[in-house]
């Protein structure tokens, strides 16, 4: 089954989490990481099935859209990324690593 990449791109931590939960529970994807952009804009990796993929990140702007300060920057699926992706961006899961979140801090 082909594989996809989706990002949602959010102003502020709280909105970043609330898409997170939001696109892990709506389908079969796996999180890949938060990425702070630059001050306050998250950006929230996931990948899995094309299909399943683009039913979390819609799932996830229509609870996104209905929060009061749900601020979303954008977002972008990548079905069928190249392989080369891998070497510049870390799509591998994070689960399961004991990594401190240091980011958060910047």
């Amino acid at each position: 089954m082909p594989e996809a990449v989706g990002v949602i791109e959010t102003l502020g931590m709280p909105t970043a989490l609330e898409a997170a939960d939001t696109l892990c529970k709506s389908g079969q994807v796996q999180f890949v990481r938060f990425d702070n952009v630059q001050a306050g804009l998250i950006s929230v990796i996931i990948r899995g099935p094309v299909s399943e993929v683009t039913a979390a990140i819609q799932a996830a702007l229509s609870t996104l859209g209905r929060m009061p300060k749900g601020r979303v920057a954008g977002h972008h699926i990548i079905p069928c990324p190249d392989g080369n992706l891998e070497a510049v961006l870390p799509l591998q899961s994070r689960s399961g690593t004991s990594e401190s979140a240091d980011w958060l801090i910047d």
